[in-house]
């Protein structure tokens, strides 16, 4: 089993977890001049807990691969950021991050109104319609617009054909 395995675990390392050592643009994207997610790590020949900072440092033999859970990768194949939040300042930032990514909006406000705008300017005005049949295909070619340019995640898109309830509960 080890040797299949492990190959495994290298290729998903090296193709899901490696930080480009010449960075990408969202390294710097809040106009730092480092990369805002700390690479090159520090290497760390061994787990251990720090006194002074009440971390818990895990070990880390290369500066450029993304600290992971090696079954949760092999299982789930894609890029992930294992981080460990006890409490304190870590803890709070940490909740703070995922509150705000888990309800970031799908689209900016300029996005969405250049959608609209787009939408707006597409409606064919030789067409004579009655003021509500007007007001209903505007509204179908802006909710139109914004589905089209939506995103969605392998997993959400799986549910969907699956015919799978988009829905998570807690128990």
């Amino acid at each position: 089993m080890r040797e299949v395995f492990e190959p495994d675990l290298v290729y998903c390392g090296e193709h899901l977890q490696r930080h480009p050592s010449d960075h990408m643009p969202v390294c710097y994207k809040y106009g730092s001049q480092e990369c805002r997610f700390g690479f090159p790590h520090e290497i760390i020949r061994e787990s251990r807990f720090d006194r002074d900072s009440s971390s818990i440092l895990l070990k880390t033999l290369d500066a450029w691969i993304v600290s992971h859970n090696k079954y949760a990768l092999s299982a789930c194949r894609h890029n992930m950021d294992t981080r460990y939040i006890l409490s304190g300042k870590g803890g709070k930032a940490g909740m703070f991050y995922i509150s705000g990514y888990i309800t970031k909006p799908e689209f900016t406000m300029p996005e969405t109104l250049g959608l609209f705008h787009s939408a707006v300017m597409k409606m064919d005005n030789r067409v004579q319609l009655p003021e509500t049949a007007r007001a209903k295909a505007l509204l179908a070619r802006c909710i139109g617009a914004m589905t089209h340019k939506q995103t969605i995640h392998a997993q959400q898109c799986a549910r969907y054909l699956l015919g799978q309830e988009d829905v998570m509960r807690s128990h």
